[in-house]
């Protein structure tokens, strides 16, 4: 559970923001057993709508649980992946066009300043997690992943654990798309991966 309080208003300019739309979050994490063996952990989670602040929190709190839920002996990992509605998007991510909406989607709704830096991001690539797209695209420039939401921006994530990046039993993403639907307002975010033994690493 990642839990909100009082001193949480706070951390945004945006005058709608009230106890009423400030709720606490969850985590869903588990541990797959694959055929073969490889164990994988995967973790679940909808960050804040409204604060990059809070995001930032929540990210790190987030971080702090899957270090401990996929220990695996003293300095040991289980692979893991991170996935979910983080809420959080980064300038350099997006088209000019892109930055712009999001710009008058703020300013119309009264949302205040709009950071162009994912701070959600930094705590994840500052914790040695990678990001699904990045990986599966090599990291090439121009780095515009696809939208994941009606505000036409990417929202949700697929970040990889150290472990999972690079080590005996990395995940190799084969692929990573978004799938078109009316189930919600955000999109599927689909990726497909290859659990790699040591010898292929």
């Amino acid at each position: 559970m990642l839990r909100v309080g009082p001193a949480d208003l706070e951390l945004t300019d945006h005058s709608v923001r009230t106890e009423d739309n400030l709720e606490a979050r969850g985590v869903t994490s588990a541990r797959v057993t694959l055929p073969g063996g490889a164990c994988v952990g995967v973790c679940v989670t909808h960050f804040d709508h409204m604060a990059e602040e809070l995001r930032e929190i929540q990210a790190s709190e987030l971080s702090a649980h899957c270090a401990k839920a996929f220990r695996r002996g003293a300095n040991n990992e289980v692979p893991h992946i991170i996935c979910g509605d983080l809420n959080s998007f980064d300038r350099r991510d997006m088209s000019s066009a892109q930055w712009n909406g999001i710009c008058e989607l703020y300013n119309k709704r009264g949302m205040g300043y709009v950071s162009p830096d994912s701070l959600v991001q930094g705590v994840f690539t500052g914790d040695g997690y990678r990001d699904a797209f990045a990986l599966r695209t090599g990291g090439c420039e121009p780095h515009e992943p696809p939208s994941t939401c009606w505000t036409n921006a990417r929202l949700d994530y697929v970040w990889l654990s150290p472990a999972a990046a690079s080590g005996p039993s990395s995940l190799r993403v084969l692929a990573h798309s978004t799938i078109s639907s009316a189930a919600s307002d955000h999109m599927p975010v689909v990726c497909d991966f290859e659990v790699l033994s040591e010898g292929d690493v």
